[in-house]
């Protein structure tokens, strides 16, 4: 049957059995699809189902295994976990520019040679930040381009102590707790960078604080302070007196813990008290600490000293 186009007939329904070739002509006058089964007008597609600007996705779109494409850029998944951004011959991998990466595992590197940079520009710089427990997040490190480029660690490096392994290359440096020493290795060996003198109990004085201090308190305060250069032993000496004839006493603090004994007296001339005492290490405080015993009196002290004699360890082949 031949329908055209001035027919005004009313049809209810008709069945086709083959193709229907419209050439160049269109369906008009179509209602608006509602539901299943329901052809669409033209601008339900491009307005509302399928915009060409903007619009709302109502679902996920499956691509498969197939690719998203810009101008020069594809987008596509690599591996079951994997999303890749690729150039559009996808031959390789290219940049990905973003305000902050917010990564929930590693960020693993799968070449060499790959590196992690500033801008390429003068004086640019990056931060290494944690944060203040606290506080905020704070700078950790950086990595500053400059004339001579460098890494500045902002704040204190911890480095955990372990044993010098077996095998070394120029340049390694660490920790090791067990002899208490920074180790490095050079072209040559493996070295102690600091050598610290080890120290021994003597009579040969090393550092004195001689001036006249008193105390009123019944508890130990802080008088006189010498920070050791060595580790080991030192004699400290130092003279205690007393007035109204009521005990007062002193004593030998490591860093504001008492090490030493006791030492008393009530006498009203100065009485030198002396000890040996083991365990320092350099940087240590040798502190004097005095107090008295009863409100009637006043406690004396003058000539902290201290003694020692450092012991080089030298190793000799005769």
């Amino acid at each position: 049957m031949k329908i055209g186009r001035t027919m005004a007939r009313l049809i209810s329904e008709i069945t086709i059995d083959a193709d229907v070739p419209m050439a160049t002509f269109k369906l008009t006058g179509l209602g608006a699809g509602a539901g299943a089964g329901q052809s669409v007008r033209y601008e339900q597609v491009v307005g509302v189902y399928l915009p060409l600007t903007g619009g709302t996705m109502a679902g996920d779109i499956q691509m498969g295994a197939n690719k998203l494409k810009t101008t020069d850029l594809l987008l596509k998944q690599e591996a079951a976990t994997i999303m890749a951004l690729r150039d559009l011959a996808d031959a390789n991998y290219v940049q990905l520019a973003i305000a902050q990466l917010r990564a929930y595992g590693g960020i693993a590197f799968f070449d060499n040679g790959l590196y992690i940079q500033t801008r390429n520009a003068d004086d640019e710089f990056y931060y290494l930040r944690a944060r203040d427990n606290g506080v905020a997040q704070v700078e950790v490190a950086r990595i500053q381009s400059a004339a001579d480029a460098y890494f500045q660690a902002t704040l204190p490096m911890v480095l955990l102590p372990v044993a010098i392994p077996g095998t070394l290359v120029e340049g390694h440096f660490g920790y090791d707790s067990v002899i208490d020493r920074l180790w490095y290795r050079d072209a040559a060996a493996t070295r102690v960078a600091v050598n610290r003198p080890q120290m021994a109990a003597s009579d040969t004085l090393l550092a004195s604080a001689d001036t006249e201090r008193t105390s009123t308190s019944l508890t130990y305060e802080k008088k006189k302070e010498i920070s050791c250069e060595g580790d080991g032993t030192y004699r400290v000496k130092f003279s205690l007196k007393c007035l109204e004839s009521q005990w007062v006493y002193g004593r030998i603090y490591r860093n504001g813990v008492a090490v030493g004994i006791e030492q008393g007296s009530v006498s009203n001339t100065y009485e030198e008290k002396s000890e040996d005492i083991a365990g320092w290490k350099i940087g240590d405080r040798i502190e004097l600490y005095l107090k008295r015993s009863a409100a009637a009196t006043t406690a004396y002290c003058s000539n902290f000293r201290v003694y020692g004699t450092a012991a080089h360890a030298l190793t000799v082949t005769d």
